[in-house]
């Protein structure tokens, strides 16, 4: 027992050095012995399982790129996103069991393309007195890469889980990763290897623990997680050690702020006569509150409208990164004021149109590269008939003469470099931003 605690601790600590950007997070994850485990996971509470038999085993290297790769289902908000894209999809509740696994494989990949960075990085090298050198965290052939399923890197989970759904079939009455690969042949449950991350999925208490023991509240891990942000940012910028460029981007994208007014522009456009929601915005006679009083007066009930939103995304040739990241950056600012939104990446054509839940999904889809119309982008954002319809370009576009139909209601942002403006229809409004 005190060696399985001592190995676990020396691991921990060699991961930190590795990823020095992680290191409250690491430390905030206690963990609990499960024999017959198989692996190490993690709940969404930060609350490590690992079976002690295969600790026992595994070299004090790959235990560090474990930790690290459990790191990684808590910053990539693996859980959250499941349910989220369970839902997307329609799938009924009841049936979520049966997509755990193939979700924990697609959370998988998405995070060890990022620690291949680093195993494969200089700084993943340090000199052992009479052993010469040795690799801070070690990679193991077990693990879950895009290329063992013929499919492109650095996408999200998303889009490897619908990918994946087209290889595999869902396992009924599976149990996801969480179980440490429950049914699996003996030694092969690998963490990141598709069994290992209730985090990923959903899970049991870890260990036998109580609901109340341990663990972290989602608030904290917020706030943990937009720590790291903040540290994977600095390092970055001041040269400290290796930052993957996918960390180096979602850092960009989570603590950026938008500099659209994202409250005040929804709430300006949405108007009346908008579906409603239960909620103390705002109040209405339309459906009378059921508050019974004495004097037979009719109360209003309070409501908050559910506005939808459509973002037409310019992808074109002229948009370089910076444009892009503001892209991004405006998306998921818009995402926190709206019900739902619809993103519609755009150059010459409307590549796409989809809802989106997360940031992750709207970077899946951001494909282009060729000439600018954005009102191919109008046309394809008027059959969603939203609420407001956004488009986020850098002004070097023709526009129809007049709104395309089904969109109630435009705004254009401007990404404005060089201080140029570019011509806008008379029939949108337009907001300019800076590009930093």
């Amino acid at each position: 027992m005190a060696n399985i605690q001592e190995k676990l601790g020396k691991a921990r600590m060699r991961a930190r050095r590795g990823f020095k950007y992680f290191g409250t997070i690491l430390y905030r994850m206690p963990w609990y012995q499960e024999d017959g485990h198989g692996t190490m996971s993690v709940d969404a509470r930060a609350r490590l399982t690992v079976d002690p038999q295969w600790v026992e085993r595994a070299p004090i290297p790959v235990l560090a790129a474990a930790f690290i790769h459990e790191v990684g289902h808590l910053v990539m908000r693996h859980g959250k996103r499941f349910e989220q894209h369970m839902a997307k999809r329609g799938f009924p509740e009841m049936d979520w069991n049966n997509y755990h696994t193939i979700w924990n494989i697609a959370g998988d990949i998405e995070w060890n393309e990022t620690i291949r960075e680093f195993c494969k990085s200089e700084h993943n090298v340090q000199v052992v007195p009479n052993k010469g050198n040795m690799p801070l965290l070690e990679m193991y052939e077990e693990l879950m890469f895009c290329d063992k399923f013929d499919l492109p890197p650095n996408q999200s989970a998303e889009f490897y889980f619908d990918k994946l759904l087209q290889k595999m079939p869902p396992k009924k009455g599976g149990s996801g990763g969480g179980s440490g690969g429950e049914g699996e042949e003996e030694g092969k449950s690998k963490v990141g290897a598709g069994a290992c991350g209730g985090c990923a999925t959903r899970s049991k208490e870890p260990g036998g623990a109580d609901e109340g023991d341990g663990g972290t509240t989602s608030q904290e891990m917020g706030d943990l997680v937009r720590e790291a942000m903040g540290e994977i940012r600095d390092a970055a910028a001041s040269g400290r050690g290796f930052v993957p460029q996918n960390l180096q981007r979602i850092a960009e994208e989570e603590l950026a702020p938008p500099q659209v007014p994202w409250e005040s522009i929804v709430r300006r456009f949405i108007g009346m006569g908008e579906a409603y929601a239960s909620g103390k915005v705002d109040y209405t006679y339309k459906r009378p509150s059921r508050r019974w009083n004495p004097f037979g007066v009719i109360f209003p009930s309070m409501f908050a409208p559910k506005p939808s939103v459509a973002i037409v995304a310019d992808t074109s040739g002229s948009m370089g990164k910076t444009d892009i990241t503001k892209v991004l950056q405006e998306t998921r600012g818009c995402m926190k004021h709206a019900h739902k939104v619809w993103f519609i990446p755009t150059d010459a054509r409307a590549h796409a149109c989809i809802k989106i839940n997360n940031i992750a999904q709207a970077r899946d889809v951001m494909v282009g590269g060729g000439g600018t119309d954005m009102g191919a982008g109008l046309e394809a954002s008027g059959s969603m008939h939203p609420t407001l319809t956004v488009v986020v370009t850098d002004g070097i576009t023709d526009w129809p003469r007049y709104m395309p139909e089904g969109n109630k209601k435009v705004l254009i942002i401007r990404v404005n470099e060089g201080g140029r403006s570019w011509k806008t229809p008379e029939w949108a409004e337009v907001i300019d931003i800076s590009v930093d």
